[in-house]
């Protein structure tokens, strides 16, 4: 698998502000979160005290509360507050970069360090060829509780050349 570029996780106007989705990105799940202020961040898509889904957590102040616990992550995955508890745990979750360009919401799901700003992209549409398109499709578990899962929608963008 190539982690070294840019994956689409979501058109830009799918995700408003105050909005959290889950996307699968190279079989990792992926959660995308869009700010009041409109800016973006992008965590694995799991607490780190119980493997909970952040995208069923809440939005608070542009950062993500677990639903489970109500551990609150910031948009770099830092622990920053955990209820019943004087002082937030040392500790973090993976964070990627995220950068919207061409109507997309880009995550770079390897090294941030290695992250280009974007210039790839245009490399990207100004190639084109062939024509590039976007497919949406396939499903991830949901867990719920003690293990307990039921199969949602949750849909993977990948670009895809055109036939």
């Amino acid at each position: 698998m190539v982690r070294k570029t840019w994956y689409v996780a979501a058109h830009a106007g799918d995700l408003r502000p105050g909005g959290v989705i889950g996307q699968t990105i190279l079989g990792a799940l992926v959660m995308v979160a869009r700010r009041e202020d409109g800016s973006v961040f992008a965590l694995e898509d799991r607490c780190p005290h119980h493997p909970a889904p952040l995208p069923l957590g809440i939005p608070v102040d542009g950062n993500i509360q677990c639903g489970n616990h109500g551990a609150l992550f910031d948009g770099d995955g830092w622990c920053i507050a955990v209820p019943g508890q004087p002082t937030a745990p040392a500790g973090t979750m993976r964070s990627s970069k995220i950068i919207e360009r061409l109507g997309c919401l880009w995550v770079w799901p390897g090294d941030r360090a290695h992250a280009d700003d974007g210039a790839s992209l245009l490399q990207f549409v100004e190639n084109g060829v062939p024509p590039w398109t976007l497919r949406i499709g396939a499903t991830a578990r949901i867990l719920h509780g003690r293990g307990r899962s039921n199969d949602q929608l949750r849909p993977e963008i990948s670009c895809c050349p055109t036939r």
